[in-house]
């Protein structure tokens, strides 16, 4: 008996009656719908079809909705961008400013009283990470402690990456910072988790 579950994400591609006869005859046990895209007419169809294919297949598959988690972003910036460099203290606020090199506002301020002394704060997609060193009046003022690539990245930021999801972004790196950019300003805030 077959104890793992084959989850598999079904997208334009996939979604037709033939595509989830294959899958489902190639071992789908879970169609996951990723609510990130589309519309929830075109997820109601592909629920209607797989509701529909049950009878065809002789056994139910379990339909996982993907929902998508808080946007979580800095405020614009004075000139339209700001270097974060390492070293440095950098000032997230729940107050509404233009951002400078060294202080943002934050979209979800609600976020910053979950921040704790000492707790990581990882932002473009875990590329950047700053450590909490104090609240004070709201504000929480970080440590930068730089940038990380590859695959020491992917280990950092696979330790803290609950609750919130990780939405793909590009930045432009320099030698001793990040370059945060108004027009890509969509930065990840990622909280640790309660405990």
């Amino acid at each position: 008996m077959r104890r793992t579950k084959i989850v598999c994400t079904i997208g334009p591609a996939s979604s037709r009656p033939e595509m989830l006869d294959r899958l489902v005859t190639a071992g789908m046990d879970v169609a996951r719908l990723n609510f990130s895209h589309g519309t929830h007419a075109e997820h109601a169809e592909v629920i209607q079809a797989i509701r529909e294919g049950e009878a065809r297949w002789g056994r139910p598959v379990t339909i996982l909705q993907d929902l998508q988690g808080p946007k979580v972003r800095l405020g614009t910036f004075v000139g339209g961008q700001a270097v974060l460099v390492t070293g440095e203290e950098f000032v997230l606020t729940g107050r509404t400013l233009k951002g400078t090199a060294s202080r943002s506002s934050l979209n979800h301020p609600e976020f910053l009283s979950a921040l704790r002394p000492g707790d990581p704060v990882w932002m473009d997609d875990g590329m950047l990470q700053l450590s909490v060193e104090k609240i004070e009046d709201g504000d929480v003022r970080l440590h930068v402690l730089g940038h990380a690539k590859g695959l020491a990245a992917i280990r950092r930021l696979a330790d803290h990456l609950e609750p919130f999801p990780l939405q793909e972004g590009f930045q432009t790196l320099t030698d001793d910072g990040v370059v945060v950019s108004e027009k890509n300003r969509h930065r990840h805030f990622i909280a640790p988790e309660e405990s």
